[in-house]
């Protein structure tokens, strides 16, 4: 009653009514039935509404308990500890579950935890590969349910007559043995790239193989715990190799599978380190094809939606979903095509969906053939040289709505105006500087949850610089678009713009590496 008193003044009558007591105890009154089995809970009600609430914890942080912890070390990890979209959040439910984190903070001695971890990539461009094998990454933990498993399987084209796959009552229902990537996806991308090699920019990026061993069967549901390492970092010339290895455990610690991530990222080498490595398994450049027609030949066709399906298990790759960035070149015009080469660098399972991604470099189109149910890469060193018209055509753009006024439909809004007073409150001289230094024009093109559109620019090319909403003066130099909302976390420090693009979240157009000055 008292806090109804307060409110009287404040609050309309007919709001002020809803919120009587008449409209929590019946809440009250279920939860102390009997017949309820709630307990340990923490609900939220007023006005007729209810809602149950629970604890989301951040991934955190661990710090050495054997040095002391000053407010600069909580300040250097302070994104990591507030971090809620990096995919290591966890509910507990209970004050066991709560204390985990902590009590497993208690091996966290000097030398062992990331406090004390070594810098790998020198202020001149140069990797310490050694060093970066000794990095310890923190785990992440995949929570799954026999639903997961059916969705899974069915995402790899198991069918309802498959019923070890998609029954779970049938007696030899289990997940099939490639799904062992799934778990590891969040913790291979938890891997801050940027630390390790040189001018990393995620476009460079192409996933070259794929290694997985299967230490034991999958359970139907369950924990798994899977923590990342690095194998090996070779120095292509260009590019370089970078190998990461997941290992991935269930609850009590024993060892399910192990996978291995091998991609090639251009534009990262160059820093002295060795040029080849250590095969994991049967090289590649021993799979020769037999002399001899196959032994077994079966085709089966997938249905177009199964992409779309299988994604939901975790593979947030936009290839698999968003057309443009599947753009395809020459029109499947044979007459487009000078010469093709390729590299048949794995097999291909029966039921698979084949996914082609594809680089246009001057008259060549670099591509790479990847069966999205292993993310096993089937075809790859894999160019196609374009001859005739193709060499003018290029993919068509996709439409662009006409930019809305932003105002108060923007959260954004906001951001840009603070970008701006910054920049206003510089000296002539820094702003001058700051031209200097980056030599670029920004173009954000923002949609919102009304599905409106707006334009912003930040013009660090000319003159002093400046910032405003609209297209930029003549031609921008970098595109970046991206929902309202992803901007607004990802300006206030929130979200992590290596995570976003790779998860498709934000779209550069133009010269990306000018994004990362930015």
């Amino acid at each position: 009653m008292a806090a109804s008193r307060m409110t009287e003044t404040v609050l309309p009558p007919d709001m002020l009514a809803s919120l009587k007591p008449e409209m929590v105890t019946p809440l009250v009154e279920y939860l102390c039935h009997e017949d309820t089995t709630e307990s340990g809970s923490i609900f939220e009600v007023g006005a007729g509404f209810i809602g149950k609430l629970r604890w989301e914890r951040t991934g955190g942080h661990g710090f050495p308990i054997d040095k002391s912890l000053l407010p600069e070390h909580v300040k250097e990890m302070w994104s990591k500890i507030t971090d809620f979209e990096d995919g290591r959040t966890t509910h507990p439910t209970s004050t066991s579950e709560s204390m985990e984190s902590i009590m497993a903070n208690f091996e966290n001695v000097s030398g062992a935890g990331e406090a004390a971890q070594p810098k790998i990539l020198s202020d001149d461009g140069k990797v310490d590969v050694e060093a970066a094998k000794t990095l310890v990454f923190p785990a992440d933990v995949f929570e799954y349910k026999e639903r997961d498993v059916i969705l899974y399987n069915l995402g790899i084209g198991a069918t309802r007559k498959d019923l070890h796959l998609v029954y779970e009552n049938n007696e030899d229902f289990g997940a099939v043995p490639t799904f062992g990537v799934i778990p590891s996806f969040a913790s291979m991308n938890s891997v801050p790239f940027g630390d390790i090699v040189p001018s990393f920019n995620p476009m460079m990026l192409l996933h070259g193989e794929q290694y997985l061993e299967i230490i034991k069967p999958f359970p139907t549901s369950g924990k798994l715990v899977s923590t990342p390492y690095i194998v090996d970092i070779l120095d292509k010339g260009k590019g370089c190799v970078l190998t990461i290895g997941v290992k991935t455990a269930d609850e009590n610690g024993d060892a399910i599978c192990v996978n291995e991530y091998t991609m090639f990222i251009r534009g990262s080498g160059g820093f002295g380190g060795k040029k080849e490595g250590a095969d994991r398994g049967a090289s590649t450049a021993t799979n020769q094809i037999p002399n001899r027609k196959p032994d077994h030949v079966v085709q089966e066709k997938t249905h177009e939606d199964q992409a779309a399906l299988y994604r939901l298990s975790g593979d947030w790759n936009p290839l698999h979903i968003d057309p443009d960035m599947a753009a395809t070149y020459c029109n499947n015009n044979p007459a487009s095509f000078k010469n093709i080469k390729v590299r048949f660098a794995k097999t291909v399972t029966p039921g698979e969906t084949l996914e082609t991604s594809m680089w246009r470099e001057g008259n060549k189109v670099l591509f790479q053939v990847r069966s999205v149910e292993r993310d096993a890469i089937i075809i790859s060193n894999a160019a196609v040289e374009l001859q005739g018209e193709a060499l003018k055509a290029a993919p068509a753009p996709a439409a662009e709505a006409a930019p809305a006024a932003a105002g108060g439909d923007f959260l954004s809004a906001a951001a840009f105006a603070q970008i701006k007073a910054g920049i206003d409150a510089m000296s002539s001289a820094d702003r001058q500087a700051q031209v200097k230094k980056v030599k670029a024009v920004f173009q954000f093109e923002l949609t919102n949850a009304a599905g409106k559109t707006a334009t912003y620019h930040v013009d660090l090319k000319n003159g002093e610089g400046s910032v405003g909403e609209g297209p930029a003066k003549g031609k921008a130099d970098v595109i970046i678009s991206t929902k309202d909302e992803v901007f607004v976390d990802l300006a206030s420090g929130k979200a992590n713009a290596q995570k976003l693009f790779m998860s498709g979240q934000i779209k550069v157009k133009g010269q990306v590496m000018l994004a990362t000055k930015l």
